[in-house]
Parts: C-alpha cells; sequence; structure tokens
C-alpha cells in the first residue's frame, strides 16, 4: 500500500538510460473503479502538453523515485481516454469533505492509500470528522465503495461510517465500553481462576507424582549411563597418554636404536605391559628373546628405560651435534635463511590476516544478510581507511560509499569490514532480530486496534496509516514484510501486555478443555515425559556428533599444516608402504605424490614424524634403501 502524498515530488528514472525523464505532479484517481491509474508527471497551460505515466508501465516505487523501462512510457493524456475524461472533470481529492448519503460527515480529505501494483484505493486520511482522533485530529475512512465527487462534497454509502463506528465506537463510546466489558471480564476471570486453581492443583499433584516416579527412573539409567562413558572417557585417555609416550620416545630414538642400546645390558627396573603383567624381570641381561618379547607387548620404549636409556639426554646429545653443525653452515646459510624467514613471516601475517577477516565475515554475515550490510553502508562516510586482504586501499576515511565502492568491497571479500566502519553494529542488529522474532506470535494482538503513526517498510511501503484499524490485511501485510514489531508500537501494544493477553485468553480457553479432557491429559501427559526423555537422548546425541565434528576439523587443520611444513624437505629414515614398497628413501624429499602414497598406506603419521629440518649428519648413500623411492623427485623427472 502507498500513501498519495508519498509519490508527489518523485523523480521518474529511466531504466535503460539511467536518466531522469520527469517528477511526479499529481495522482490521476478514477472515482467510478475507485483506481488510481498513473501519475500526471508534466502539466502547461494547454491540456495537450499535460504528460502522464501510466501506473501499469510503472517497474518500482523506492524511497528515491519511481523506475520506468523507458521514456517512451511517458504518454501524452490525450492517448489515454478515460484520464483525458478524468482531467476535464478537473476532480480535486485534497480539500474534498466526505459526507455518508445520510449526513454524516466523516472529515475533510488530505491523503490517500493504495494498492502500487493494482492501483485500488484502501482508504483515505481525513482531517476532522466524527471519528477524529483526540491526539492528531486524523482518522482513517476504509474505501469500501466508489466515490460520488461532486464540487464541494464527496459522498460514500453509510456502511463506511457504520464500520467504523463497530471498529472504534468513538473515543468516548470506546472508553465506556472498555470499562464495562473490563470489569465484568474481571469478575468472571476472578471466579473462573479459582475453580481453575482448585482443579489444576489436583491434577498438578498427581502429575507431579508420577513424573517424580519417571525422573527416579530416568535419573538412575543417566547415572549408569554417566559411569560406563566415564570409564570408556578414562581407557580413551590412558590409550592416548600411552601413545603420545611412544611417540615421543620413537621421535627421539628410533626401535632399531631402542634396541641395539638395549641388547646386552641388564634392566635395572621390571618391564610391566599396559595391563601390568610383569614382561621382564629386574635384574635380566637383555638377549634377542626379551627384545621380542618387549615388541610383542608394546613396551620397547620401557625396556629401553629400564636397560638406562635417556630420552633428555639422547635429545640433548642430538642437539648438541646439530648446533655445532649448524654453526658450521651458518655463515653460508645466513642469507637464505633470513630470506626464507622473512617469506615465511609474511604468510603467516597474511594466514593470520586472512583467517581473522574470515572469522569476522562469517560473524558478520550470520548475524547480518550481506544485502542489508549493502543497504546499512550506501550512503554513509566511512571511520577509517579499508583494504583488501592484498593490501590495495578500497576507500579512504571520511569518504562517502557508493554503489561502485559496495561492488568493489563484495568482490574483494571486505563488505562486512566496509558494514562495520560506516557504523553497522552486530550486537544491535541481534538485539532488533531477537525482538522481531518475539512480536511475531504476538502481533495478533494487535487485530481491531487503531493505529496511532503510520508504519512503513524500509522501501517507503505503507504498512498502516494513521487512525487505520488493524484487520486481517493490514496484519499479513506486516508478517510478508516483518513489521510485526513496529505494527505492535504503533497500536501502543507492548510486548509483555501481548503476551500476558494471550496468555489470559489461553487460560480461558485451558480451563473449558480441562472439563472435558481431563482422561486425554493424563495420556498426554505420560506421553510428554517419554518424549522429553527421548529428547534429552536426542540432544546428547546431537552433542557428541557436533563435538567429533569440531574435533575432526581440528585435526584436518594440524595435518595441513604439518603437510605444509613438510613438503619439499628430506626424510630421516625409509618410508614404507603396507607390501614394503619404499615410498621415500632417507634424504629424499617430500612431494605431494608421496604424501598421497603415505597416506593411502596408514603411514602419514610416520612420515609427518621423519622430517629433518637441518643440515643431514648422514650421506645419502648410507642408508639408502635397495631399490629407488617411486614418489622421489629423481623419479618423477
Amino acid at each position: 500500500m502507498r500513501q498519495g502524498s508519498d509519490i508527489l515530488g518523485k523523480s521518474v528514472f529511466a531504466y535503460d538510460t539511467g536518466r531522469t525523464l520527469e517528477s511526479v505532479r499529481d495522482l490521476i484517481f478514477d472515482h467510478e473503479t475507485n483506481q488510481v491509474l498513473g501519475f500526471l508527471v508534466a502539466e502547461a497551460g494547454w491540456f495537450k502538453s499535460a504528460r502522464i505515466l501510466p501506473l501499469s508501465s510503472i517497474k518500482a516505487i523506492g524511497p528515491s523515485g519511481i523506475i520506468t523501462a523507458d521514456k517512451s512510457t511517458v504518454v501524452p493524456a490525450r492517448t489515454l481516454a478515460r484520464v483525458k475524461a478524468l482531467l476535464k472533470e478537473n476532480n480535486v481529492l485534497r480539500g474534498t469533505k466526505i459526507m455518508t448519503t445520510d449526513g454524516r460527515n466523516l472529515g475533510t480529505m488530505v491523503d490517500v492509500f493504495f494498492d502500487e501494483t493494482t492501483g485500488l484505493v484502501e482508504g483515505y486520511e481525513v482531517s476532522g470528522g466524527l471519528f477524529a482522533d483526540a491526539y492528531s485530529g486524523r482518522s482513517f475512512v476504509p474505501a469500501l465503495q466508489t466515490l460520488t465527487i461532486g464540487e464541494d462534497v464527496a459522498f460514500v454509502v453509510p456502511e463506511t461510517a457504520d464500520l467504523m463506528e463497530e471498529q472504534v465506537g468513538g473515543v468516548l463510546g470506546a472508553l465506556q465500553s472498555a470499562g464495562d466489558r473490563l470489569q465484568e471480564a474481571g469478575q468472571y476471570t476472578g471466579t473462573k481462576l479459582q475453580e481453575a486453581t482448585t482443579y489444576t492443583g489436583t491434577k498438578l499433584q498427581v502429575a507431579g507424582q508420577y513424573t517424580s516416579e519417571k525422573l527416579q527412573v530416568a535419573a538412575s539409567a543417566a547415572q549408569k549411563e554417566w559411569e560406563v562413558m566415564t570409564l570408556a572417557a578414562s581407557q580413551q585417555y590412558d590409550s592416548a597418554r600411552r601413545n603420545a609416550e611412544v611417540s615421543i620416545t620413537n621421535a627421539v630414538i628410533s626401535p632399531e636404536e631402542q634396541r641395539a642400546y638395549a641388547l646386552g645390558k641388564a634392566t635395572q627396573a621390571a618391564v610391566v605391559n599396559d595391563q601390568g603383567v610383569v614382561v621382564i624381570s629386574p635384574s635380566v641381561v637383555v638377549t634377542v628373546l626379551e627384545v621380542q618379547q618387549a615388541v610383542d607387548n608394546a613396551v620397547l620404549d620401557r625396556l629401553y628405560r629400564a636397560t638406562g636409556g635417556d630420552i633428555g639426554q639422547e635429545a640433548s646429545n642430538r642437539i648438541q651435534a646439530a648446533t655445532q653443525a649448524a654453526k658450521e653452515q651458518f655463515q653460508l646459510t645466513s642469507q637464505q635463511a633470513q630470506l626464507q624467514l622473512q617469506a615465511a613471516t609474511e604468510q603467516a601475517s597474511r594466514d593470520l590476516k586472512g583467517l581473522q577477516q574470515d572469522t569476522l565475515a562469517t560473524v558478520t554475515n550470520a548475524a547480518v544478510d550481506p544485502k542489508r550490510q549493502r543497504t546499512h553502508a550506501l550512503g554513509k562516510t566511512v571511520a577509517r581507511d579499508i583494504y583488501t586482504l592484498q593490501g590495495n586501499l578500497l576507500i579512504a576515511e571520511g569518504a562517502v560509499v557508493t554503489t561502485g565502492v559496495l561492488t568493489m568491497a563484495d568482490a574483494a571479500g571486505v563488505l562486512d569490514e566496509l558494514y562495520r566502519a560506516t557504523g553497522g553494529d552486530i550486537g544491535a542488529e541481534l538485539t532488533q532480530q531477537a525482538s522481531d522474532w518475539l512480536a511475531k506470535p504476538a502481533v495478533e494482538q494487535t487485530l481491531g486496534r487503531r493505529a496511532n503513526s503510520t508504519v512503513r517498510t524500509p522501501s517507503g511501503l505503507v504498512i498502516v496509516a494513521a487512525g487505520q484499524i488493524v484487520t486481517e490485511l493490514v496484519l499479513d501485510r506486516a508478517q510478508a514484510h516483518h513489521q510485526e514489531q513496529a505494527l505492535m508500537v504503533s497500536t501502543g501494544l507492548s510486548l509483555d501486555e501481548a503476551y500476558r493477553q494471550g496468555a489470559s485468553q489461553g487460560l480461558l480457553k485451558t480451563n473449558e478443555r480441562l472439563r472435558t479432557t481431563s482422561a486425554i491429559a493424563g495420556r498426554q501427559l505420560q506421553t510428554s515425559a517419554s518424549q522429553l526423555q527421548s529428547e534429552a537422548a536426542t540432544l546428547w546425541v546431537v552433542c557428541q556428533r557436533q563435538a567429533r565434528q569440531v574435533q575432526l576439523q581440528v585435526q584436518q587443520f594440524i595435518e595441513n599444516r604439518r603437510i605444509q611444513g613438510a613438503l619439499g624437505r628430506p626424510v630421516t629414515r625409509v618410508i614404507l608402504d603396507g607390501h614394503d614398497q619404499v615410498i621415500l628413501n632417507v634424504g629424499d624429499l617430500i612431494t605431494h605424490k608421496a604424501i598421497d602414497r603415505a597416506r593411502e598406506a596408514g603411514c602419514l603419521e610416520i612420515l609427518l614424524g621423519s622430517v629433518y629440518n637441518h643440515t643431514p649428519e648422514l650421506t645419502r648413500s648410507d642408508l639408502r634403501a635397495p631399490s629407488p623411492g617411486e614418489a622421489a623427485l629423481v623419479r618423477q623427472g
């Protein structure tokens, strides 16, 4: 629905060229069909100079102007027979007094409300008259039928005033009627509430006892399930800790070195397996048999430590040797290392900035739709410089955001940053969304109330006019354009009051239903208890699934980082697949093909744990396997 006064003075733009054609001077209203036919966009001293933009030729009506296909849609008035006749009649709407045919004055017409698609008039805004608002002096006259326009007065059927009287009843009549109904409702509600309280108390006592028994059973089952889960978690923790212990030991000293170290030495303490069973007793000289027992029981690392092996000392010795080698090569590689460090720092900075940008963009887009971000930022001044992810200046501080800037920001992925730089507030947006969500179920309480102010959409479409009574059509229009909260504010209805009214009405209905459906309510209560237990179990499953998804995502992120750091570096050991085929030899560089083969063979973790970041102490020929690596760079050439 559009308000006539909003259209006057708007510019008309051609869609094909983008040029301004005319501006709207007046509305062409056909009182016989109760319809707006178009707009008068040019008028001169002679009738033949009048030009008309038909309503059917309009593509869109926006807050800043009217868009039509091209300049050919603006036609001379003489080419439209009905428009030509209306202009000759010289009907004037503004200032015309509206009266019913039985002599009741409804006020002086000041505006008209019409459908922007069909042109049908929904009502008129009048000043003064029988039903004028006590504060604004305005009222809304619904357009039930066509107007009969005379020189000074426009006549409507008596049913129009009867409808306004039924909806409003006049200011004094409405107050008196509301007082009487409030007094009667108070007495009736007091009696019914007392009866409902007694009846409900009995039912709640029975339901409480039943629910208590069910909760005890559910609590017992939950306790058992918690004990099982706790035991499983403890076992998983012990297993993870053991795996970490083995991995750390193997990362410092390979299993072959652990075997060689333990052979011939006496155990200083007992070697036990994960179940606490002694595999090798103290003071036993280790032979090949004891080593094999330790390997079979997955306790080779414990045998190594039981024979005096010290991971810390071994790591210290290797670090000292590597440090000495690094010192010797430092002068030759310092410049290269500096360049690599600078490149890595810049890359890490870009990655971190990109991660931060992605996080902020995700949060902003989740709270505010990108279309609303563009609408908010258009025409506003930015509070700081905005750069693209490549570091190029997009818009400087103090500049005004245009459509071109919005397009570039969207393409560069910094639309959310532009939104915040122009005063966008995610917290305020989320608060507004929450208020709108709460208003959706309560907006029906405005039905039959009078609007105290006009409610419009951001594009200027009128949801309800000041003085208009809220009908089903108005409710549908408010819900279609998400203006429920604005409609409630216009009628003076708060959320608390709306929910109280809804609860009061629901209580009366519930009191009546309780008398006739007590047996059904008992069965429903039992069903609800079962459903509650089922929903609780479902919620627990959903939480577990989400936790597993997050864990997998974190593991995948860490693995990808390790792979990126390993590519192009040599390995310190031979990497074999499940058929003992060589994937990489000692000193071979890690490639994408090697990563893929290791993942297929299930030994990717072994490969990533064998990356060597310093100058190798051994030459490639010292520990090379009998056959060359298929994934090595040598074989790819």
